[in-house]
C-alpha cells in the first residue's frame, strides 16, 4: 500500500543520545531510519526518539495514525535502497502495519546511492502484532525472520532477491500476497573448464509448495554455448569470461492458489581468455609478438602478460611482404588460444613528377568525431605515401572535415599533410543525454576497440550522463566515461523531472522493459515521478524504483 503525497517537511535531525536512554545510534544505527521515525514520533507525540516512544506506535480508530510507515522511497529524490539496517524498528511493537516502499516526504535525509535497500529483515521477526508487511523493490534473499508472525494477512515482497519461499506454509492467514519479481546476482564464479552447469531447483524451497518453469538462459556477450535440458541450464565451449542470466517462472503455490516470480538468476563468471588483433605492418617495420596480443586473462579473472601465453605459428619477416599467422594459447587451459593475422606491405613510393594533386579527390564533408587511442596508428600523405607511425599517450579526440579517396581507399585528414586510412579508425558522435541502465542486472562496459572492461562496470538501475554515441561492430553504443562504453540496450534514455502524476483510473504498472507488472495505481491518487522515458514507444513517467506508468494513462502536475 502506498502512503498519499503530503508536502517534504523537514525534519530536525535526532540527537545522537536521549537522557535515560542508550545513544541511538547503538539501537537504530541507519541514520535515514533515524530522521523517519523520529519525525513519526515527533509528529504524532511531540515526543523525542527513543526505544520507549518508538513502541508508541500504533494503529488508532479515530484515524489520528493509521501505523504505517513508508520508509523506503524517499521524494527528495527518490533514491531507492536510502534505508539499509531496520535495526530499531523491533521496537514497534504495537504496530500490525508496516511498509518500507512507497511515497512519502521527507527532507534532511542522507542518501546511500551505493545501497540497493535492505537486506536484513531480522528485527521484525518479533513484531508479531503484524497483520500487514511490504518489502517491495528491496535486496531480501532470506525472509526466514517471517515465519513466527502468523498474524499476517497482506504480504508484498516483489522486486526482491528471493528464491526461497518455504516460510510461507508457516503463515496460515495470508489473504493478498505478491511476490513479483525477483533478481539474484550472485558472486563471480572461477571456472576451469569451458563447460559447466547450474541447477534452478538448487535454488528453491524444500517444502514442496515451489516449482519452476519456462527456465531460460543466455551469456551477455555470446562468448559460450547454452542450452537448457530438464530444466537445468548448460554452458558450453566458453571463450572467455562472461555474464550468465537465467530466467525462470517461480510457482509458489499457497492456499490453493497459485503465484508467479519471475525470476532471474546472474552469474558473472571468469576463465582463462585471450584477446588477439590483427596487425597491418610496412617493410621495414619492427615486429615482436606483444604487437598481436591485445589481453589475457587468468581464470580467476585477472590480468596477465605474454608471459602467460605459448606463442605459435608463422615467423613474421618484415623485411619483405607477406601474410603471417601467429597463434597465442594458454599455458593454464590450452584450450584456449586465439590467431591473429599479420600483414606487411610495401612502402608506397610517389611516382616520379606526380603531385598531390595528380592522385588526391580531396572533398569537404560534414564533420564528425573519431577517437584515437594509445595503439600506433599509421599517417601517409595526401597521395597515400606512408609518412609515419602516430603514437598517442591517451584517447583523443580529432574532429574530421575532409576526406580523400585513392585508389579506392578513403582516407581522413588528421592535420595539414597528415591522413590516416577510415578503416583504421571508429567514428563518434556528439550526443548528449542521460541513461538509466536496467534494473534486471548490472552492465558490462567495453573499450572503443569493443573489447570487455573486466574491472568495472555499472550497476543496474543507476543513472549515467552520456556525451557520445558510436556503432562499434554494428551494435550502438553510449559513451559514460574515458573510453567506457555501454551497449544502448542495456539501458533506456531518460529525461530527470520532478513532479506527480494522477490517473483518472486505474492505472497499469510496467517495469523498465515495458513488461506489465502486478501492481497499478488507483483510480485519482498521486505519487510523485522522477523520470520520463520512451519504454517501447510509450512515453512512461516512474513511480517507483522499477515501475512506471504510461503518460496517456496519467495528468502530470
Amino acid at each position: 500500500m502506498n502512503v498519499p503525497i503530503q508536502a517534504a517537511t523537514t525534519v530536525e535531525e535526532p540527537s545522537s543520545s536521549v537522557s535515560g536512554e542508550d545513544d541511538i545510534d547503538s539501537w537504530m544505527p541507519d541514520k535515514n531510519l533515524q530522521t523517519v521515525v523520529s519525525y513519526e514520533v515527533n509528529s504524532w507525540y511531540g515526543l523525542p526518539l527513543t526505544k520507549h516512544n518508538v513502541g508508541l506506535l500504533h494503529d488508532d480508530d479515530t484515524g489520528r495514525f493509521q501505523g504505517q510507515f513508508s520508509l523506503n522511497y524517499l521524494i527528495e529524490s527518490n533514491a531507492p535502497g536510502s534505508i539499509k539496517s531496520i535495526e530499531g524498528i523491533q521496537y514497534a511493537t504495537n504496530l500490525s502495519k508496516l511498509t518500507f516502499s512507497g511515497n512519502k516526504a521527507y527532507s534532511n535525509l542522507i542518501l546511500k546511492k551505493d545501497s540497493d535497500g535492505i537486506v536484513d529483515i531480522s528485527p521484525i521477526k518479533n513484531l508479531k502484532n503484524l497483520t500487514s508487511l511490504d518489502f517491495t523493490s528491496n535486496s531480501i534473499k532470506d525472509i526466514s525472520p517471517i515465519q513466527n508472525l502468523i498474524n499476517l494477512e497482506e504480504l508484498s515482497l516483489g522486486t526482491n532477491s528471493i528464491t526461497n519461499f518455504d516460510v510461507l506454509t508457516k503463515l496460515p492467514k495470508i489473504k493478498y500476497l505478491n511476490i513479483g519479481y525477483q533478481s539474484l546476482v550472485e558472486p563471480t564464479k572461477s571456472i576451469t573448464d569451458q563447460s559447466f552447469s547450474i541447477d534452478p531447483k538448487s535454488y528453491i524451497g524444500t517444502s514442496g509448495n515451489e516449482t519452476i518453469s519456462n527456465v531460460k538462459g543466455t551469456v551477455t556477450n555470446n562468448t559460450a554455448d547454452v542450452k537448457v535440458e530438464n530444466n537445468v541450464v548448460k554452458v558450453s565451449n566458453a571463450k572467455s569470461a562472461d555474464t550468465l542470466v537465467i530466467t525462470y517462472d517461480g510457482i509458489v503455490t499457497y492456499n490453493g492458489k497459485t503465484y508467479t516470480a519471475d525470476t532471474t538468476i546472474t552469474q558473472p563468471y571468469t576463465l582463462t581468455a585471450i584477446k588477439t588483433k590483427n596487425v597491418s605492418l610496412t617493410v621495414g617495420d619492427k615486429w615482436d609478438n606483444s604487437q598481436g596480443l591485445v589481453s589475457v586473462t587468468n581464470n580467476k579473472g585477472n590480468p596477465g602478460t605474454i608471459d602467460d601465453v605459448d606463442i605459435s605459428g608463422d615467423t613474421v619477416d618484415t623485411s619483405k611482404p607477406g601474410v603471417y599467422k601467429v597463434t597465442y594459447t594458454s599455458k593454464e587451459n590450452k584450450d584456449i588460444s586465439e590467431t591473429a593475422t599479420i600483414t606487411v606491405s610495401a612502402k608506397s613510393v610517389p611516382k616520379h613528377n606526380s603531385s598531390d594533386s595528380e592522385k588526391s579527390n580531396i572533398s569537404s564533408i560534414s564533420p564528425f568525431t573519431i577517437t584515437l587511442g594509445s595503439e600506433p596508428i599509421s599517417m601517409y600523405s595526401a597521395t597515400g605515401v606512408y609518412l609515419d607511425t602516430l603514437n598517442l599517450s591517451d584517447f583523443t579526440n580529432y574532429t574530421i572535415t575532409k576526406k580523400n579517396v585513392i585508389d579506392g581507399v578513403t582516407y581522413y585528414q588528421l592535420s595539414d599533410g597528415n591522413w590516416i586510412k577510415a578503416n583504421d579508425v571508429q567514428k563518434t558522435a556528439d550526443y548528449l543525454t542521460t541513461i538509466q541502465t536496467h534494473s534486471n542486472s548490472n552492465k558490462n562496459l567495453y573499450k572503443l576497440d569493443g573489447s570487455l572492461i573486466t574491472d568495472r562496470g555499472l550497476a543496474k538501475a543507476t543513472d549515467w550522463k552520456v556525451d557520445k554515441l558510436s556503432f562499434i561492430n554494428g551494435t550502438k553504443y553510449y559513451r559514460v566515461a574515458t573510453n567506457e562504453w555501454v551497449k544502448a540496450d542495456d539501458g533506456i534514455e531518460i529525461l530527470p523531472l520532478r513532479g506527480a502524476v494522477q490517473p483518472s483510473e486505474t492505472a497499469q504498472l510496467y517495469t523498465d522493459f515495458g513488461k506489465k507488472s502486478d501492481r497499478a495505481l488507483a483510480k485519482n491518487s498521486r505519487f510523485v515521478t522522477d523520470k520520463q522515458a520512451k519504454i517501447n514507444g510509450e512515453t512512461m513517467y516512474r513511480v517507483s524504483t522499477n515501475e512506471w506508468v504510461m503518460a496517456s494513462q496519467v495528468t502530470f502536475k
